[in-house]
């Protein structure tokens, strides 16, 4: 298939107004598109080409111009014909005519240049498109590699003087302007001096796989634009990186074309992104969560098959990695599952955390990459989900002196990973600490405080209810499938309780009242040498819709650094205030 051939008849059959006088020339110039024969095969053009026509294809311009090294060349004649054949298939793709520039990769020898003439046509040529001239020189001529000389310089002459009045522009594999590079070419002795008599607007290039605007000589601008396909360079503000030009040639003679560098893989069809594969990625943000690790006593190893579905046509590629935490393992820390399109998958992973030792949770990344779709990594973490068991208690009188709660407290405040603000400020357990019971009866959920904190702070004036030395109750009254989902909803609230100083009451400060303002909660305090006892009364019949387990965290805010807040979180965050997912777990007795 005479592909230089049959670009001239394309461009004057199908594309009419581009010969119009005066009608701009926007065309599309790439270089190196070859392979570079990674994995073995020699055949198959590269993947960024094969992008970079579906891109080219949407700018729709007038043609393009492939700057040589079409194949990857250098080897025997029957393996050559196979690459032509597939380059051939390939670049029929594009929607516009071509012209070929050839590269060294394409003609090395007297045979291979036999083969390329056979199938293209002429090495050097020019064409017209509306007021302006495109001249393509043969930089691999086997009768004088790396120079424009002999029968190709006497035509290039005869050619510019017949494009006089014209724009002109120069199209050469190997940049032979670059004299230390090509010491011998004799491209500014014997070429340059035509191009500038002519008033070439620009002379492009490929060889080098990078971009280089090399500026002006004479007017004549010179560019190399190697980055079609072919490997590249490690450092992408020095050019190292895959590309194209779109260059676009209006306005009177002499006013200079206008070239735009364009990446590949940022031009995108006007579907990239639809309803349906938005709705697609999303449903994949929530896949493979392990979820919180319940922890009843100190030491928890919980083994979980986590599904994987992919919603989309084409194969995915799933991975999972932990990351390094005190406390904790996953077995294994690294695992990857192929998931074909529509299909499902899974990826199995037991974790054991220690909770005297651990650090507030377990980070790990999973990564999805749809094939021909793009990627999606998703930041997830297993978190210690404490739960204990919460008694039936009667004859609870709220009045701060924490007489009727004695044993074992069920929650301890007093470990540096319980810290969730200002770690570096916490002095320690005889700073700010404390410990608590819980307990209900048919009406009312209780929790029993007592804290260490011997430098009480009142809260500021103006100031939020954190700034007061308080305790922050977080509770999830949700029924069981709803319970524990981030957010907040109906069934979730928290309280910032403050106690009592200078003979005044404790008081809730602050509630959460967006989704459930908490009625009858009776709250009552008594200062100790240490710090301070509270006692806290929830009606139940706020949670109608409650089971058995129910979400509870607390919070101290220490206030006496006057650098920050310390705040110590019992089984959360310091986002409790808008995740409930981090709560701890109470188990009644009774539902």
């Amino acid at each position: 298939m005479l592909w230089r051939t049959l670009a001239c008849i394309i461009l004057v059959a199908s594309s009419p107004g581009v010969l119009c006088a005066g009608a701009p020339s926007r065309f599309v110039v790439i270089g190196d598109t070859r392979t570079d024969g990674s994995g073995g095969d020699v055949i198959t053009p590269a993947p960024m080409y094969r992008r970079a026509i579906d891109e080219i294809n949407l700018l729709q311009p007038d043609f393009v111009v492939i700057l040589g090294d079409l194949v990857l060349g250098y080897t025997e004649l029957e393996t050559l014909e196979k690459q032509w054949d597939a380059f051939d298939r390939e670049t029929s793709r594009l929607q516009a005519p071509v012209h070929l520039v050839v590269g060294n990769h394409d003609v090395w020898n007297r045979a291979s240049e036999q083969v390329y003439a056979r199938r293209y046509g002429d090495r050097w040529y020019s064409f017209d498109a509306g007021e302006c001239h495109f001249v393509v020189l043969d930089s691999e001529d086997q009768a004088a590699p790396q120079q424009i000389a002999g029968a190709q310089l006497e035509w290039l002459k005869s050619d510019l003087a017949a494009s006089a009045g014209k724009r002109v522009f120069v199209f050469v594999h190997q940049p032979l302007w670059a004299e230390a590079s090509y010491p011998r070419s004799g491209w500014m002795k014997d070429v340059h001096p035509l191009l500038a008599a002519a008033g070439v607007d620009t002379v492009f290039a490929g060889h080098w796989h990078n971009y280089e605007n090399m500026g002006r000589k004479d007017g004549v601008r010179y560019i190399v634009t190697g980055g079609g396909g072919a490997e590249i360079g490690g450092v992408p503000a020095a050019g190292d990186f895959y590309h194209y030009l779109w260059v676009t040639a209006d306005g009177p003679w002499g006013t200079a074309a206008r070239l735009a560098v364009i990446r590949t893989g940022h031009i995108e069809a006007e579907d990239v992104v639809t309803t349906e594969l938005r709705d697609a990625w999303g449903r994949l943000r929530s896949q493979l969560d392990f979820g919180p690790v319940a922890v009843s006593g100190d030491v928890a190893r919980v083994a979980r098959t986590l599904p994987v579905h992919n919603p989309f046509p084409r194969p995915m590629a799933v991975s999972m990695e932990f990351a390094d935490a005190p406390g904790w393992t996953a077995v294994p820390k690294a695992a990857r599952v192929s998931v074909p399109g529509g299909g499902d998958g899974a990826i199995s992973v037991e974790v054991s955390v220690d909770a005297t030792a651990a650090s507030g949770a377990l980070p790990y990344r999973v990564r999805f990459e749809v094939e021909g779709r793009g990627s999606l990594e998703v930041q997830h973490s297993v978190r210690v989900r404490r739960v204990i068991d919460c008694p039936k208690k009667e004859g609870v009188e709220v009045d701060g002196s924490l007489r009727e709660w004695t044993g074992e407290p069920a929650l301890r405040l007093d470990r540096q990973s319980q810290v969730a603000l200002q770690a570096r400020l916490w002095g320690g357990p005889s700073m700010c600490s404390g410990m608590g019971w819980v307990g209900y009866d048919d009406a009312n959920l209780y929790l029993a405080l007592r804290v260490t904190d011997p430098s009480l702070e009142p809260r500021r004036e103006g100031g939020p209810a954190a700034t007061a030395d308080s305790v922050e109750l977080y509770l999830d009254g949700r029924p069981e499938g709803r319970l524990g989902r981030p957010g907040y909803s109906a069934g979730v609230t928290y309280l910032i309780i403050t106690p009592g100083l200078a003979g005044e009451p404790a008081r809730v400060a602050y509630q959460e009242k967006r989704f459930t303002e908490l009625r009858g909660v009776t709250v009552a305090s008594r200062l100790t040498a240490e710090g301070y006892d509270i006692e806290v009364a929830v009606p139940l019949s706020n949670f109608p819709q409650h089971g058995n387990l129910m979400g509870l965290d607390v919070a101290l805010n220490d206030n006496s650094n006057p650098a920050g807040r310390v705040q110590l979180v019992w089984n959360g965050t310091m986002d409790d205030w808008q995740d409930a997912s981090a709560f701890g777990l109470i188990r009644l007795a009774e539902p």
